[in-house]
């Protein structure tokens, strides 16, 4: 676990939509997973710069994302984290609130992971931010778990009291390109074939601390469970693409991911079955001016 220079772009971003970290929790005592040239090219500033001399993030989220203070949750001090919690349990009502939670790559080791969820949304202060880059595909054997898109989507809906959820793929062999996720609309799923491991990442602002929605469930099926319950017939609400959306999840995914690499011609590591999920360029270092 820790961040790398795809996490590090996601930490750019936030920066840049969000301001100064403040007091801020990592899931995890994370660690810096990139070389310090690299790292030092990226951010521009000397190699030897003290905060790229630990072998942990903390000084890098203090002295280039505004972090005023840092502390970690892990379930064993053998990182010398701050707090001593297992994220298989709910964490005590009375344990501190933080401006900006981080999780890179530890979620997907926690067996509960709804119990997990619901520590980090109780561990963030209302008006602040949560982060995550973690897993979404080809890291079968790293954890127990990869995430979709939609889980994210469901778990930060508005209902749950958050809002600017935003969910972007990357493919881990090029972080100059990221795939953006548009919310599910109810007619499809937020699918995508990748050929190298794939990250999700993910910010959200949390804005409530009442939670209206306790269940989450795929739009899409929540849409046919509908329709089948109001108009007697599966699929009656969806309109035509929706309808061809669906006939396109049902098909196997190799030959689908067959047809959407003659479509683009050239196989870029990465495609999408789903027009909701867009490929971007990657925010540059030269837009995070504003708060420098």
């Amino acid at each position: 676990m820790g961040i790398d220079v795809h996490g590090l772009r996601l930490l750019e971003y936030a920066f840049r939509i969000d301001g100064p970290m403040g007091p801020t929790l990592t899931i995890g005592h994370q660690g810096l997973h990139a070389g310090k040239k690299e790292l030092a090219r990226h951010l521009r500033i000397p190699a030897t710069s003290s905060c790229l001399a630990s072998t942990y993030v903390d000084g890098l989220l203090m002295e280039h994302f505004g972090a005023s203070a840092v502390a970690s949750l892990d379930a064993s001090d053998y990182e010398g984290c701050t707090y001593k919690r297992d994220l298989n349990f709910p964490l005590e009502q009375d344990f501190p609130r933080f401006r900006t939670v981080v999780d890179a790559g530890s979620l997907e080791h926690v067996l509960d992971v709804s119990s997990a969820f619901e520590n980090i949304r109780r561990c963030c202060s209302v008006g602040g931010q949560i982060l995550h880059i973690t897993p979404a595909n080809n890291f079968v054997g790293h954890g127990f778990y990869q995430f979709s898109p939609e889980l994210f989507f469901g778990i930060y809906s508005q209902a749950r009291g958050f809002a600017e959820t935003e969910v972007f793929l990357v493919d881990h062999a090029r972080p100059g390109t990221w795939w953006k996720v548009n919310p599910p609309r109810g007619y499809s799923r937020s699918t995508a074939v990748s050929r190298n491991e794939t990250y999700a990442l993910v910010r959200t602002k949390k804005v409530s601390e009442v939670v209206m929605a306790t269940k989450v469930q795929q739009p899409l099926y929540e849409t046919l469970w509908q329709a089948g319950t109001t108009e007697g017939r599966p699929g009656a609400v969806l309109d035509f693409r929706g309808q061809l959306r669906v006939l396109g999840d049902s098909l196997p995914v190799n030959l689908t991911a067959r047809i959407v690499q003659m479509k683009n011609g050239i196989y870029s590591g990465m495609n999408s079955r789903n027009p909701a999920i867009s490929k971007i360029k990657a925010p540059s270092r030269r837009e995070y001016a504003i708060h420098e």
